[in-house]
């Protein structure tokens, strides 16, 4: 659920949705971290932080492939001249 649709909802509510962001940012940063040291070839050879690092960057396509969609999605109804 995007923020527009978040900020009206009750306290908890907004809690529970700020902590889930919260985590997926951390997802995030740590994903890019262990991509960052396997760039750079420091990443060790443990077969579970290379593991760790294919989940956390499939979860992390899967956000931006669904953010590429969603914006793809409003250019095509803005070029047709729907309102978004």
């Amino acid at each position: 659920m995007e923020w527009r649709g978040m900020k009206d909802e009750d306290m908890s509510a907004v809690r529970g949705w700020l902590e889930r962001a919260r985590r997926r940012i951390k997802l995030g940063r740590r994903a890019l971290n262990y991509l960052e040291q396997a760039m750079e070839g420091e990443l060790s050879a443990s077969i579970e932080e290379w593991h760790d690092l294919y989940a956390q960057s499939h979860q992390l396509a899967c956000q931006l492939w669904t953010a590429v969609l969603g914006v793809q999605y409003r250019l095509d109804r803005a070029v047709s001249g729907a309102t978004i």
